[in-house]
């Protein structure tokens, strides 16, 4: 059983489809509100009444149908469009994998995943989103970026393989070259500049001394007495230096008495 108009309204809302917060009630040409009572609004069997849509809510709700559509539409063209990122992901983890181990692939293969990637670029561009839905479009676009520029490395290393192994030979060569005996003659340039710093602070500080104090005392001490010695003995050059001086001494006090001498000896016969 009816009691108010509120009443009324949504039974007459819900057989024509519509929604009755957007619509009014209308009695003998006076708007009737939700909460009055039938009886004391004069509506009895058989009444006509009418249930008119507000202009208001009539031009509100285009609006929030509009962006309602909008959020829906840009996620689902976003989530469509990471399905196939998420494919060709796979296939440029695979072809990093083979790059990076040192096996050429064919440039035809990585231009093709670029192309396709860039293709995800455009879609995403053309995407009308808002709110979630832009925010998810945003995030997808800096995703299929990074994946590009992943390709554009890949493609050149892939032209050129051998560049890491250059570069690894360089750099042992490099440090070679300041190892002693290695390379060519400019590492042993270092060693004489680093050998005779330590060399001339050591050595020259304790032989000065030590090795003239000991040679003065000892060498010119014992030749005077064994030199002269032997050489006045056997040279005939210095006995007119030493017999002069024991000869006058001895032979003028003998020399006259000649025959005395000669007589004490025949005494002692």
């Amino acid at each position: 059983m009816l009691m108010d108009t509120g009443d009324l309204k949504s039974v007459l809302s819900q057989k024509l489809g519509v929604n009755p917060e957007t619509h009014k009630l209308l009695f003998r040409g006076n708007e009737k509100e939700d909460d009055e009572d039938l009886q004391t609004a004069g509506v009895k069997d058989n009444s006509k009444v009418l249930l008119m849509e507000e202009v208001t809510c009539k031009q509100q709700i285009p609006e929030e149908v509009k962006e309602t559509s909008v959020i829906s539409r840009g996620g689902a063209a976003v989530a469509e469009i990471r399905k196939e990122v998420d494919m060709l992901s796979e296939q440029v983890s695979a072809l990093q994998a083979v790059v990076e181990s040192g096996t050429q692939v064919d440039d035809k293969d990585i231009i093709y995943v670029t192309e396709m990637l860039m293709r995800q670029l455009l879609k995403l561009d053309g995407i009308e989103a808002e709110g979630e839905g832009r925010v998810q479009r945003k995030m997808e676009v800096r995703r299929v970026q990074s994946f590009v520029e992943t390709m554009d490395i890949l493609k050149s290393r892939n032209s050129n393989p051998f560049s890491n192994v250059n570069n690894n030979i360089s750099i042992t060569t490099q440090w070679e070259t300041f190892e002693p005996g290695f390379g060519s003659m400019n590492p042993a340039l270092p060693m004489p500049s680093s050998a005779p710093a330590p060399m001339s602070s050591s050595i020259p500080t304790p032989l000065p001394p030590s090795t003239p104090a000991p040679m003065p005392s000892s060498i010119p001490t014992p030749p005077p007495p064994s030199t002269p010695a032997p050489m006045l003995s056997s040279t005939p050059t210095h006995t007119p230096s030493s017999i002069p001086s024991t000869v006058p001494s001895s032979a003028p006090s003998h020399m006259p008495s000649s025959t005395k001498v000669t007589q004490d000896w025949e005494q002692f016969d």
